[in-house]
C-alpha cells in the first residue's frame, strides 16, 4: 500500500517512523545492490569468455594451454535464463528503493531522475506503476504543471483500472484546483468514485470533492 500511503500523505502529517525505518533498510540494500552488480558484470565476463573461446580451441589442442582453455570453458557457459532474471529482479527492486528514498527525502529532483532511469529500464518491473506515480508526484512537487499532466495520461493510458490510476486522476483534480478550474476538478473526483472500486481511491476522491471551493 505504498502509494495509498504516499498519496495519503499529501494531504497528511508525514510519518516519520516509516521514513526511519525505511532509511535503516536502505543501508542493507546498498550492501545487496553491489553483490547484484558485481554478479552482473560477471555474467557479462563469462558471455564474453564463452564467445570467443570456440575459436582459440583449435589452436591449442593438446597443450597445456589447451587443457587451462578447456577447463574455463566448462565454467562459463551462458548463464541460464533464471540467473538472468532473478539478477535483474533484485537490481529492479534496488533501483526502485533508491528512487523511492529519494522521493521520501523530497529531493524531487533527483527523483525525477531517479524514476525515469528506472522506468526506462525496467518499465515491466512489478514496480512500474509505482514508479509512475511517484514520477507524478516528483514533477507536481517541482511545480511542472505540464509534465505532471502528461505522466498522468501515461499513467491511466498504461495501468487502466489500477489504482494509481485513481490516485493519479485526484491529483490531476488537485491541479484543476489550483487553475481555478472548480468545476472540471470535481468531475474528475466524481469520475474517480464512479470508476475506482478501491476504498482507498475512492475514499480520498470524495474527500477531494468535499473540499472544493466553487
Amino acid at each position: 500500500m505504498f502509494v495509498y500511503q504516499w498519496a495519503k500523505m499529501t494531504y497528511d502529517e508525514k510519518d516519520v517512523l516509516t521514513a526511519r525505518i525505511h532509511s535503516l533498510s536502505t543501508q542493507l540494500k546498498q550492501a545487496e545492490l553491489e553483490t547484484a552488480l558485481v554478479k552482473d558484470q560477471f555474467f557479462g565476463f563469462r558471455q564474453e569468455v564463452a564467445m570467443n573461446l570456440p575459436t582459440l580451441l583449435p589452436s591449442l589442442k593438446d597443450s597445456a594451454q589447451g587443457y587451462a582453455a578447456r577447463s574455463i570453458a566448462s565454467v562459463t557457459q551462458k548463464p541460464g535464463l533464471k540467473n538472468q532474471e532473478a539478477s535483474q529482479e533484485v537490481l529492479a527492486e534496488l533501483s526502485f528503493s533508491k528512487a523511492k528514498n529519494a522521493f521520501q527525502t523530497k529531493n524531487f529532483e533527483k527523483s525525477e531522475h531517479l524514476l525515469k532511469e528506472f522506468i526506462r529500464r525496467y518499465g515491466f518491473s512489478t514496480h512500474a506503476p509505482d514508479a509512475h506515480f511517484l514520477l507524478v508526484e516528483s514533477l507536481y512537487q517541482q511545480g511542472k504543471a505540464e509534465e505532471t499532466v502528461e505522466a498522468i495520461r501515461k499513467v491511466i493510458d498504461l495501468f487502466p483500472g489500477h489504482e494509481v490510476a485513481g490516485f493519479s486522476m485526484i491529483r490531476l483534480g488537485k491541479i484543476m484546483e489550483d487553475q481555478g478550474q472548480a468545476g472540471n476538478a470535481a468531475d474528475i473526483y466524481k469520475k474517480v468514485i464512479r470508476s475506482f472500486p478501491q476504498r482507498e481511491v475512492a475514499s480520498l476522491a470524495a474527500a477531494s470533492l468535499a473540499g472544493v471551493n466553487f
